[in-house]
């Protein structure tokens, strides 16, 4: 178990590594804590934190479950009665030998650790609650019981009373909070209110809002967060979108595309009813803007900074007329701030909007974080990058096969895909225009033939195309096939030997670029009848050696023997005779000598051979066996 205390924002994060999965937890987000130390017994850590709620420091016990081990690693320098931790520093916990550390560390002593670099907890996180960054399939309600529920809960006993929100009598609330935290516990109030609620923050990233469209997205949103009456599917929806947002192919908005960022507090009033009974909220938001080169502002992030109940309104007869008129739909207002003067080398003021960094608002800087891309000046005069974690690249998928075109793409900054068209997550289209189920997404041609070919017959096969368009192409070629058609999706076969032969067809499309090709071996075999002939041709030209032999006979014999040398494997194999019933090995040498040879008498002359049991060869095709009788 690896862990580590991180100081951000008033957000003590405490943060450990269990069976190859993280997990943190988020001390009260709503209060400005800050890590004084930790002490370490054999079963427990105490840490201390000061705030600004309370004059003296507070002390939280976090037992160790006899589940949870630690690593068996070494990273102190220094082992000895004097270990603190100061608070911006990572630390980690290991397990020694098979026994915890068991020295008594008192509050406020040091020790050395080694220099790590800071872990920024990433943005749009919901706070209170135990994300895990990794598949590992940890349960993570154990470790829950185990170590966050004591976090939790001890520090909404301890810092309850001075800091919970002010609705905490609301049930629609405590229900709503109980949902999404997974937490059937109504009963304690104060650790289901002590949890941060709904992180508008995450949902809301660079979209183009007016001040109206933005009021209507909070208020909606926010009535989540109040009135639980809602499906179970919107909390669903919402918890969904609490995920660390982070994706294999995400890039980084282009930076040049905006000109300046500006920060700006917007407040808003929230009025719900519950009961005949009326609760009204102010709400400080901070919002983020991004400014484009045509002055059009999108949001890239919301946080809520502060919350407060009102008391009840007074009645009617007693409010004052109002004298404004009501708010319009026009951009959240932003306040500009003066250019400062510094004076350069020659003596001319040259004017800067900051000039500690010498550099106008809007200009690139770098903020010294890995984790963002596009480091520009800010309204304050802070450098500030885009995190490029949480952004996600789209791609667009003309042919709707699921698959995307790499060379066509756009960024957005949540799970939304952009607008018009279809758009897809993944870049694995290398046929962009051409609809396919292939992993490729190019469309698969196959070589179809419906019959088991034979010799000396014709036979048809077809170019299958997945999807075939107008001006698709066909291309047929063998080098020892015979087609009747090499340019048309379908051709006619014809093969006079015995064996395997590759066939290939090109499919292309001068209009769309697409171009493939597929290659078969198509096996032509014969028929002991057929081959009985071809025997039998040998047969005659010997039986007629004697008494003189035709034409015919010796065209017979020449194309038998071209058939034979052809089809056959080698002069070499073996074939079974067959000789009253029973078997006997022959070469197939041995035979064609018998029937070439001249026969002197009619003892010898071979009336009829019969051939069965034909065999071929699994990689040529070629016969490599056979059974024969001679009568």
């Amino acid at each position: 178990m690896k862990g580590n205390l991180i100081q951000e924002k008033g957000i003590t994060r405490v943060k450990f590594e269990y069976g190859g999965s993280s997990y943190h937890f988020d001390i009260h987000p709503s209060i400005n804590n800050q890590l004084v130390g930790l002490k370490r017994t054999n079963k427990a850590f105490t840490i201390g934190i000061k705030s600004s709620y309370f004059e003296e420091e507070l002390s939280l016990n976090i037992t160790i479950p006899p589940n949870l081990t630690f690593l068996s690693e070494k990273d102190f320098e220094e082992q000895n009665d004097d270990s603190y931790f100061v608070m911006n520093d990572n630390f980690e916990f290991y397990h020694v030998d098979g026994n915890l550390y068991e020295q008594e560390v008192p509050l406020g002593t040091k020790v050395h650790t080694k220099e790590k670099k800071a872990i920024i907890p990433p943005t749009g996180i919901p706070t209170s609650t135990i994300v895990s960054t990794t598949t590992t399939s940890i349960p993570w309600r154990k470790i829950l019981a185990g170590v966050g529920v004591i976090i939790i809960l001890a520090l909404a006993t301890l810092l309850y009373k001075q800091c919970s929100f002010t609705v905490q009598d609301d049930e629609h609330l405590l229900k709503f909070i109980a949902e999404y935290h997974n937490d059937t516990d109504l009963g304690n109030k104060q650790a289901l209110l002590s949890k941060m609620q709904f992180p508008i923050a995450s949902y809301y990233k660079l979209g183009e809002l007016t001040e109206v469209e933005y009021t209507s997205i909070i208020d909606k949103y926010y009535s989540y967060s109040i009135d639980s009456s809602k499906t179970m599917l919107d909390i669903a929806k919402i918890k969904s979108n609490s995920e660390v947002i982070s994706h294999g192919d995400s890039n980084p908005p282009v930076m040049s595309d905006y000109v300046k960022v500006v920060n700006a507090e917007y407040p808003i009033n929230y009025v719900f009813f519950k009961d005949g009974k009326r609760s009204e909220f102010d709400i400080t938001l901070g919002v983020t803007l991004l400014e484009d080169k045509d002055g059009k502002l999108k949001i890239y992030e919301i946080k809520e900074l502060g919350r407060k109940k009102l008391e009840p309104p007074l009645p009617l007869d007693t409010l004052p007329v109002p004298t404004e008129e009501p708010p319009v739909d026009k951009p959240i207002p932003t306040k500009p701030l003066e250019k400062e003067t510094t004076d350069v080398a020659d003596g001319n003021p040259q004017l800067f909007d900051c000039s500690v960094l010498s550099l106008n608002i809007g200009d690139s800087c770098d903020d010294g974080n890995p984790d963002t891309q596009g480091d520009i000046v800010l309204d304050d005069c802070s450098c500030r990058g885009v995190p490029s974690s949480t952004l996600f690249v789209w791609y667009s998928d003309i042919d709707n096969d699921g698959k995307g075109d790499p060379a066509s793409k756009e960024t957005t900054s949540n799970k939304n895909s952009p607008q018009g068209g279809t758009w897809v997550n993944n870049a694995d289209d290398q046929c962009p225009t051409r609809k396919s189920t292939s992993p490729t997404g190019c469309p698969t041609l196959d070589i179809f033939i419906n019959k088991s070919p034979m010799i000396n017959t014709t036979y048809t096969v077809t170019g299958d195309l997945e999807g075939t368009v107008i001006g698709d192409r066909f291309s047929w070629s063998s080098s020892d096939l015979q087609l009747s058609s090499p340019s048309s999706m379908s051709t006619e076969i014809f093969s006079k030997y015995v064996g395997k032969y590759r066939l290939t067809v090109v499919a292309k499309n001068s209009k769309d670029g697409f171009e493939t090709s597929a290659s078969k071996l198509i096996s032509f075999k014969t028929s002991n009848e057929y081959l009985s002939d071809v025997f039998q041709s040998l047969a005659e030209y010997g039986n007629t050696g004697k008494t003189g032999r035709t034409e015919e006979i010796l065209k017979k014999k020449e194309a038998s023997l071209d058939f034979l040398e052809n089809s056959i494997l080698n002069n070499s194999i073996n074939l079974n005779k067959k000789v009253n019933g029973e078997k006997f090995n022959v070469s197939y040498k041995k035979l064609e000598d018998q029937l070439l040879s001249v026969k002197r008498t009619r003892q010898t002359v071979v009336s009829s051979i019969n051939i069965t049991n034909i065999s071929y060869d699994s990689a040529t095709g070629k016969i490599k066996t056979f059974e024969y009788e001679i009568n």
